[in-house]
């Protein structure tokens, strides 16, 4: 007779407030926002971190083996957070002080290369692989880049000659892969 075993359940978190989490568990809780808020902050201390725990105590939701903040909590973090990556100290110390340059730099050729981007679409097949991969590879942008000049800039952050590059930005994965589809190019689907 053959004999089926059930899964183990799933263990059900419980709320434990801020000021009675262990060491462990507030270290726990701080891994878990790294790793899902690391790609908006990249090269943040992990001092800044630690930072923003303290000033935000949130709740934990903790099992034995876990600790990880409720959606409100990661929130306030990611408010902490980008408001402490407003402070000069921060901004010279983490992203350096030409760090906001290059990244307008980059946001800046991000945007000529969606209005070239036009002309390829054009005549999908009238340029060479290099011109081809150089222009799409800038048109698709680069988010670490776009968010370190929308943080350090002041001021609106669209260029004067046209102020709807957000939308332009936001169409050109689309575009990219109409454009690869045009060209004969696998797409991936």
């Amino acid at each position: 007779m053959a004999s089926s075993t059930a899964p183990l359940p799933v263990p059900t978190p419980w709320r434990v407030p801020y000021a009675q989490a262990s060491a462990l568990q507030l270290s726990r809780a701080l891994v878990s926002v790294q790793e899902e808020r690391l790609i908006y902050y990249p090269g943040l201390s992990w001092e800044s971190w630690v930072y923003a725990l303290l000033t935000v105590q949130p709740d934990l939701w903790v099992t034995q083996e876990t600790a990880h903040l409720d959606q409100q909590g990661l929130q306030r973090m990611t408010r902490c957070l980008y408001s402490y990556l407003q402070t000069d100290v921060v901004q010279h110390r983490v992203l350096g002080p030409r760090s906001p340059y290059f990244a307008q730099q980059l946001v800046n050729r991000q945007d000529d290369a969606i209005d070239a981007l036009a002309e390829i679409e054009a005549a999908p097949s009238a340029c060479g692989p290099a011109v081809y991969g150089l222009v799409t590879g800038l048109a698709a942008g680069d988010i670490a880049a776009l968010l370190v000049y929308q943080a350090t800039e002041p001021g609106p952050h669209e260029r004067p000659r046209n102020a709807d590059r957000a939308r332009a930005r936001a169409a050109v994965p689309g575009r990219l892969q109409a454009l690869r589809e045009a060209r004969g190019e696998p797409t991936g689907n």
